[in-house]
């Protein structure tokens, strides 16, 4: 629904005044890995700079260059550290700031690289129908050869597959491992062809995984561990000739969507069509709808996608569409939707594949919406209505008089649960936002503790943080609101050193996107390009230094490797690169001398789901190190902790100035229902599932998040 905010008016900002006549620019980098996860003294840098002011490069003395006097360079820097890097310019603007880059040792060198073979490129015989192929060698990204910088290598290069059949005779084994379920598969090695050869389900939905071998060194380098996406089959959505382009309004920014499972399939909406991917927007095709279905203004009126299961929905002027495999069709009436004033459509945003369900039915894939109904999807077009406005007023006790109305729904932090933001008129002396919350799996609505004053209109946005407690931002064209750990921590987000809207430090501009990975980054894209960062359940962003000039019509793409995808849109083309979000986060928090306040957090929560009965238990430890007199600790999310009984143990130990806290944390089941009045009603209510999450007490902008939320079912 981002696509829906109407741009501000106003003035442009003073760094918008300074670049007319052509003389402001901005300047980047690039490296020769893709995913940009190695910055070592082995390092080739490309620096280029866009616009005419350039005079020469300013960079460290323990760095080299090519040509300081040319804006496209070419730096190494053989001394570890931070290095600061910035262009001399005839005229200084924010975009011509210093960098700081990280400069690690080299200890590692390769990487991975994977190759998915498919059957017409079969270099061996594959073992099972249901199983696709991943061939994966290591290379060294410094002299790879353009097959290999670009991915189009199907074969290792006769220097990939020396260095690879070195690694395995020094006993080198890969494995891939996956991210939601931790599941491991195992290589078979082909050193004769130099390479080695993993099978993995062809339509698994835990596809982010990571790719690492043994500690094995090979002229003083390691094999970095490398992140990949297992690609799934492409999905057939065929057009024919007379088919209509699916288009947003005209001047609307593009959109996009990923999947919460999948996230290489993507859509792309557009006043130009849309677009549908099943390798992240390497290759992609249009979506479109027969024209007996949609007339030439039906078809330019999108203004919301959804991918579920087994297709896309749009939702156009109040109706909501759906295009499967085969057909494209309208839902309504006979589908238990109404026809008409439908005002939203939301998928999942976090995978809910591996969630315990308690109910008989399965959780939905999509929440559709009225101003005063609420309606959940399924699989085979099944949609089922909960509630709405009237029963929410008495289920949730508000005056009746009081007139409620529906804005904005999403799914929640947990799987189970689906959140309506509400404004209720005549519940307070003005208008106020209200938070009901339904669980599917309990059959059970909750009014959430949490109200926030609203304006004569209008609604705002809003996206939950994956955690154990309910944690979320919400925003409109200016501002964010962050709601933390179940509305104990919130307010309106800061820019570190100011206390102007967000629209005002991006002078005049207004949210396009905001965007939340999987490692709780949050990046906020303004419409004219500009970007702030912060971490999750943090008070304050930063603002990042300028990437791509306010002309580019671009959108950012989730990648789960840590960083980001750029999506470049020119019509029908679309053109996608890496965008370093770690290296830019710590070249931002650098100067705010901004650390990681631990040196290391870890915790023994590998499964996704622990089952327990009565008389098992089940016990998880974390740990913590950091310098002393920090005073950290893990902090222990549950939700619903009445389902079992809790023992906590802390060790503690000092040594050279750094603290090691261990805790355990035991759950268990032992309650004796035999001496309760009602037994059957006693052992329904002790069923259901605990949300765990452990995390650090304190954390910061530069620390790699390692909390994840599990289950006790």
């Amino acid at each position: 629904m981002a696509r829906s905010l109407e741009p501000l008016g106003g003035a442009p900002g003073l760094a918008l005044l300074l670049c007319l006549g052509g003389c402001c620019g901005l300047w980047r980098y690039k490296t020769n890995v893709e995913n940009y996860i190695l910055f070592t003294t082995r390092t080739t840098i490309y620096l280029e700079y866009e616009g005419t002011s350039f005079v020469e490069w300013e960079v460290s003395t323990l760095c080299t260059i090519t040509n300081k006097s040319s804006p496209t360079a070419t730096l190494n820097c053989p001394v570890p550290g931070t290095h600061r890097i910035k262009p001399k310019v005839v005229i200084e603007t924010f975009e011509d700031l210093p960098r700081h880059l990280p400069i690690s040792e080299d200890l590692n060198c390769f990487l991975w690289y994977v190759w998915k073979n498919s059957p017409e490129h079969s270099l061996v015989p594959a073992s099972q129908n249901d199983t696709q192929e991943l061939i994966l060698w290591v290379y060294d990204p410094e002299s790879a050869e353009p097959s290999e910088s670009n991915h189009t290598a199907m074969s290792p290069p006769p220097s990939s597959k020396i260095l690879s059949k070195q690694f395995w005779n020094l006993g080198q084994e890969p494995v891939v491992q996956t991210y939601f379920r931790n599941t491991k598969y195992f290589a078979t090695a082909f050193p004769e062809l130099g390479f080695w050869k993993i099978n993995v389900p062809a339509m698994s939905d835990d596809i982010i995984t990571n790719i690492h071998g043994k500690a094995i060194a090979f002229q003083d380098c390691f094999v970095l561990d490398s992140p990949c996406i297992i690609p799934r089959p492409e999905e057939p959505f065929p057009n024919n000739v007379n088919d209509r382009s699916l288009c947003s309004p005209a001047g609307s920014e593009p959109y996009i969507v990923w999947s919460a499972c999948f996230p290489t399939t993507a859509l792309l909406l557009s006043e130009f069509g849309t677009f549908h991917t099943n390798d992240g927007f390497i290759t992609y095709k249009e979506i479109k709808a027969p024209p007996h279905i949609l007339d030439s203004d039906l078809s330019h009126s999108v203004t919301d996608i959804v991918l579920i299961d087994d297709g896309i929905l749009f939702l156009i002027m109040g109706t909501v569409y759906k295009r499967d495999s085969y057909r494209f069709f309208k839902l309504g009436p006979e589908h238990n939707l109404p026809e008409t004033g439908i005002i939203g459509i939301q998928s999942r945003l976090w995978c809910s594949s591996e969630y315990p369900v308690q109910s008989r039915r399965k959780l939905s894939t999509v929440a559709i919406w009225t101003s005063s109904e609420q309606y959940l999807g399924y699989v085979d077009n099944v949609f089922i209505k909960i509630t709405d406005t009237t029963n929410l007023k008495k289920v949730l006790d508000l005056p009746v008089t009081a007139s409620l109305s529906i804005g904005t729904v999403c799914y929640d932090s947990r799987p189970s649960e689906v959140t309506l933001l509400m404004a209720c008129v005549g519940c307070s002396s003005s208008r106020v936002f209200y938070l009901s919350a339904y669980n599917e799996d309990r059959d059970l609505w909750v009014l959430r503790d949490f109200s926030l004053p609203a304006p004569p209109q209008g609604f705002m946005l809003m996206e939950f943080i994956y955690s154990a407690s309910p944690s979320m931002l919400l925003w409109d064209k200016e501002k964010v609101y962050y709601s933390y750990k179940n509305n104990t921590i919130n307010g309106f987000l800061q820019v570190s050193g100011s206390h102007k809207k967000l629209s005002e430090l991006s002078g005049g501009s207004t949210i396009h996107q905001l965007v939340i990975d999987y490692f709780g980054n949050t990046v906020i894209k303004m419409k004219n390009n500009i970007m702030y960062f912060l971490k999750v359940e943090m008070k304050d962003a930063v603002k990042l230094s300028a990437w791509e000039k306010e002309i580019k019509n671009i959108v950012l793409y989730l990648n789960p490797s840590g960083n980001l995808y750029i999506l470049f849109i020119n019509g029908s083309s679309i053109y996608r690169e890496d965008y370093p979000l770690k290296t830019e986060i710590f070249s931002c928090v650098y100067s705010f001398q901004d650390i990681c306040p631990y040196i290391e957090f870890k915790h023994s929560m590998d499964l996704n789901v622990y089952y327990l009965d009565m008389g098992d238990e089940v016990t998880f430890w974390a740990q913590i190190v950091y310098m002393e007199n920090l005073g950290l600790s893990t902090d222990v999310e549950i939700y619903r902790p009445e389902l079992l009984m809790q023992t906590t143990n802390v060790d503690y130990e000092i040594a050279r100035g750094i603290c090691t806290k261990n805790q355990t944390v035991k759950f268990y089941h032992n309650m004796d229902y035999s001496l309760l009045p009602n037994y059957t009603e006693a052992l329904i209510e002790s069923k259901g599932v605990m949300t765990v999450e452990l995390q650090p007490s304190i954390s910061g902008k530069m620390c790699a998040s390692n909390n994840k939320v599990r289950f006790v079912a």
